[in-house]
């Protein structure tokens, strides 16, 4: 997509310091009729060259008081209906040149883009609505993928995507709606900027979770309120402890888990606060200025602190109320006592021992990390506690990767004489002992618990 000159009917909005825009305090009334010059400028080629175009027009609505409705056209003017995106559906559809010559008609409003499945893939849609008051949906569009450009009231911000066909989420309290089929997208042209991408990664990760605030009676909750109070167990002094713990395993690096983790923990309050800005500050991109404001836009609507347990575990991280420390052998249960054939043929039920935890751990001794040098020592007992996977599997593969490099910088061999010795003794078995000349592979040795290696060339 090219940004273009913006022309009279699709007046440039002010740039914000996220890189989006904000509707100018000067605008125009909604639904400006766009020019053709700024539709071709701004449009993405992708969808300009799709056979998905349509016409729409407002038409006042049959119930007094209520916004007029936008109803799409065909390009030869009859009204869209039926059966949407079957065949006769779509063989109706035009080009956008095609569509271009319609509007300039002046018969209609605007220009509108069918959703749907088009080719291996699909066009996907994403709405915003009421972003100019709802700090939450402004802050989600800075984060929106793809096409992304203002609705005709300015409202609203509209994202337009191709891939993978994701489950449509309709319209409810929390003003976001996603489809990819059976609808159509007005265009303005009135960009914020993006190109075709694919949009369902950020739909399931992001919206989805947000949207089920339809679950908020409407006789009961206003806009934005959240769809149910934390329990108090989520506020407590062990929670806090494992919250911090869960966010020392993610990353505070990408602006939509750090905008999403944020709107999980606005519930809890300071505490919260005082959570978010701890983990946010391990990001080199942290800005004070920046972080309070976003914190204070966040109205959560449907998330509560358990959605950031629910993110680290995704990341492998370990939730330690529903697991043994793997940092602690578990304890020795003693085993019951067998009991002789002939008693147990004759004993009650009640004279049956007691059955011993098949779950209880082995308990077995250290790994011997202390065998590896210094700086390997602290890499991998930093592996460990940061991604919580036993130490003996990451030093086994700390060893491996060793192994591997040494490969190229050293010969392993056994040593001659040992090797003659043993062939003119006849005694193939007799021990030899051998001696590291490499420090690396002495390394691998000594924390493997084997024998010395003897290695030339090294």
């Amino acid at each position: 997509m090219t940004n273009g000159p913006q022309g009279a009917g699709a007046p440039s909005p002010a740039t914000s310091g996220a890189g989006r825009v904000a509707p100018p305090p000067d605008a125009p009334p909604p639904h400006p009729a766009p020019d053709a010059e700024t539709l071709r400028n701004e449009i993405p080629s992708a969808m300009q060259s799709a056979r998905r175009w349509l016409v729409w027009k407002l038409i006042p609505h049959k119930e007094p008081g209520k916004k007029p409705r936008k109803v799409p056209f065909y390009l030869d003017g009859t009204q869209r209906r039926g059966e949407l995106d079957a065949p006769a559906d779509l063989a109706k559809l035009g080009t956008f040149d095609e569509a271009l010559q319609v509007l300039a008609t002046g018969n209609y409003t605007g220009l509108g883009f069918a959703l749907g499945a088009d080719g291996p893939g699909c066009w996907q849609g994403i709405d915003l609505d009421h972003t100019d008051t709802r700090p939450e949906l402004a802050a989600l569009v800075e984060l929106l993928p793809g096409y992304v450009e203002w609705s005709p009231s300015l409202t609203g911000v509209h994202a337009i995507g191709y891939g993978s066909p994701v489950k449509a989420l309709g319209s409810n309290r929390s003003g976001i709606e996603v489809y990819t089929a059976g609808r159509y997208f007005t265009v303005t042209g009135n960009a914020i900027g993006g190109d075709i991408e694919d949009l369902s990664k950020f739909i399931g990760a992001t919206l989805a979770p947000l949207h089920t605030v339809a679950v908020v009676s409407a006789d009961t909750a206003t806009r934005g309120e959240r769809a149910a109070d934390a329990p108090a167990s989520l506020t407590d002094a062990n929670t806090v402890k494992d919250l911090r713990s869960a966010l020392a395993s993610l990353r505070s690096d990408e602006r939509e888990t750090w905008v999403r983790i944020g709107l999980a923990l606005k519930s809890m309050g300071d505490t919260g606060r005082g959570l978010w800005l701890e983990w946010s500050q391990g990001s080199e991109k942290y800005d004070a200025a920046d972080a309070a404001r976003v914190w204070e836009s966040f109205k959560p609507t449907a998330t509560d602190p358990r959605a950031v347990f629910a993110e680290a575990q995704r990341g492998g991280w370990v939730n330690p109320k529903k697991s043994v420390s793997r940092e602690t052998p578990a304890p020795v249960v003693p085993i019951a006592p067998r009991v002789p054939v002939q008693a147990a043929a004759t004993a009650k039920p009640d004279d049956w021992p007691e059955p011993a935890d098949l779950s209880a751990g082995i308990p077995s001794a250290p790994y011997p990390v202390d065998a590896f040098p210094e700086p390997a020592r602290s890499a991998v007992i930093e592996y460990h506690r940061f991604g919580r996977q036993p130490l003996a599997l990451v030093s086994s593969s700390a060893l491996a990767q060793m192994a591997l490099a040494a490969q190229a910088l050293a010969d392993v061999s056994f040593r001659q004489a040992c090797m003659n010795s043993a062939r003119w003794s006849g005694n193939v078995g007799a021990p030899c002992r051998w001696r590291p000349e490499s420090a690396t592979l002495s390394l691998l040795g000594r924390a493997a618990g084997s024998s010395e290696v003897v290695a030339s060339g090294g």
